[in-house]
């Protein structure tokens, strides 16, 4: 439009400034940001605008405002992949063109520039150096542009029309089911993450591999001879993880009747009704996890959602149970936060789900399952699940002074009981009055504010034969044997001898 520079870089502050409100301003999208307005100053002052200077400058400026980002792992690995990027991503794509097609060339030398520089920083960060990200990120690469526009489109549509806005957003579901997709796939191929040392020892360990693989392939002499040997590792690898992949329990067990999802500092609680369908009992906080976790099982179908109570964080998973699956109704009583009612009904409302509140006591329905809402009060409610030869109790965020109330007023017994609030809750009379054979604990990991406390693990002890926990066991699902309870979790199965909890007589858990 042969607008002059001042004109040009006004826009293009008003642009950056707009991106970060819209792309939120975390770590990565200062950096960029803070990039673009150096090159942006470049423009308004009519000088040569270079890539690597203003990444330079704006690590420098960012760091200076906010110290803390020299902390950030998003920072750094943004600062470290855009480096890449600009430093060796050229040289490599330029190697790469003597034995590939340009068009292939310039592909997977972007994502293979980033991986190898980053690789080190994740390594000491997670223990663990990915196998499969350049193949994934080269299948993803296509969709990022398409899902970025469409989605600033929807963005900038909607305060005018809604209808518009909705039917971009929905075009950019293509592009970001792609990415979905890629991801899930990629993370569950055999060998897509392989261990390795955390920490400053790891990371150097890795550089100085990575080095001495890169003088050699510098070398023709020697360039076939690691390849070769790269080839025939890359073969035994596969072999063995495959070998390790059939040794393994298979996930979900086929016979699986409840199943405890690994959502997070939350708890997802799945009871099956039939070959595709459930009843879930909370979502938990992240729509991802308890997606990804009722796909797994292959629940399609959600005769009831129950919620027994807690905060908007506690209900934040209901969008990924409503994703792509027919539910007929939300279920939320009176521990419900304000805030939370206010999110999952406007959820809820928007998918034409039933938005309901059972009546305590009133016993439903659904193939073998039998559940109510037993008990309810301002801290949660507690529900009650029974299936032929196991019964379970979901008790919530329900307080100790409740559990306590509840536990010296009804006769309570179970073979499955999911701990209140993560484990932090001392309702000790409740726990004997339950005596459950497996307990349940649906936590985060690394999580400090609500990490189940000792005093109620030293009790499960004596009260459980099992106790489960989802930071560390991961998806957690229970099957009905002759003898008792099998559990199965990602990292093994297990036996459980148990009574049934309709047995007027519970002999105590075994001596340990």
């Amino acid at each position: 439009m042969r607008a002059g520079l001042r004109a040009q870089a006004l826009v293009g502050v008003l642009t950056i400034a707009g991106f970060v409100i819209v792309a939120r301003p975390q770590a990565s999208v200062l950096r960029a940001a803070a990039m673009g307005l150096v090159a942006v100053l470049a423009l308004a002052t009519g000088r040569r605008r270079r890539a690597l200077p203003a990444l330079c400058a704006a690590v420098l400026c960012l760091i200076y405002i906010d110290p803390t980002l020299a902390r950030s792992v998003g920072f750094a690995l943004s600062v470290v992949a855009t480096g890449a990027l600009l430093l060796v991503a050229p040289p490599l794509r330029a190697w790469m063109a003597r034995c590939l097609p340009a068009w292939l060339a310039d592909a997977l030398a972007v994502p293979t520039a980033a991986t190898l520089a980053c690789a080190p920083l994740i390594a000491s960060i997670s223990g663990q150096v990915s196998l499969a990200s350049i193949p994934a990120n080269l299948l993803a690469e296509p969709a990022v542009g398409p899902a970025t526009i469409l989605g600033v489109l929807a963005a900038a549509l909607a305060p005018v029309s809604m209808g518009a806005a909705q039917f971009i957003a929905r075009l950019a579901g293509i592009p970001c089911w792609w990415l979905v997709f890629i991801a899930r796939t990629f993370s569950r191929l055999p060998g897509a993450a392989v261990p390795w040392r955390d920490g400053a020892s790891g990371a150097i360990t890795l550089v100085v591999l990575g080095l001495a693989v890169g003088l050699l392939l510098w070398s023709a002499q020697w360039r076939g001879v690691v390849l070769r040997v790269a080839v025939v590792v890359t073969l035994v690898a596969s072999v063995l993880a495959v070998r390790d992949r059939l040794a393994t329990q298979p996930w979900p067990p086929s016979d699986w009747v409840l199943a405890a999802c690994d959502v997070g500092q939350g708890e997802a609680i799945v009871a099956r009704t039939g070959p595709q369908s459930a009843v879930l009992v909370d979502a938990g906080p992240s729509p991802l996890a308890v997606d990804r976790c009722l796909d797994a099982l292959d629940v399609r179908t959600l005769q009831s959602v129950l919620l027994t109570g807690g905060s908007s964080t506690a209900v934040a998973g209901v969008p990924g149970v409503l994703h792509d699956r027919a539910v007929s109704t939300v279920d939320a009583g009176l521990g419900l936060a304000a805030e939370a009612e206010v999110r999952a009904r406007g959820w809820t409302h928007a998918a034409q789900v039933p938005f309901v509140t059972a009546v305590v006591g009133q016993v439903h329905a659904a193939g073998a399952l039998r559940w109510s809402v037993i008990a309810e009060f301002n801290s949660g409610r507690i529900v009650k699940l029974v299936f032929p030869g196991i019964t379970a109790l979901i008790t919530g965020d329900t307080d100790a002074a409740d559990l306590t109330n509840i536990a010296s007023g009804m006769r309570l017994t179970a073979d499955v009981l999911v701990v209140s609030r993560h484990g932090d809750t001392d309702g000790e009379a409740f726990l004997h009055a339950v005596r459950p054979s497996i307990a349940v604990i649906s936590v985060g990991p690394g999580t400090t504010q609500h990490e189940p406390s000792a005093k109620v693990l030293d009790t499960l002890a004596t009260v459980a034969r099992r106790v489960v926990r989802t930071d560390r066991d991961g998806d957690t699902a229970i099957s009905v044997n002759p003898g008792g309870l099998r559990v199965t979790t990602q990292h093994g199965s297990r036996d459980v001898p148990t009574f049934n909890a309709s047995s007027k007589a519970r002999g105590p858990p075994p001596a340990r």
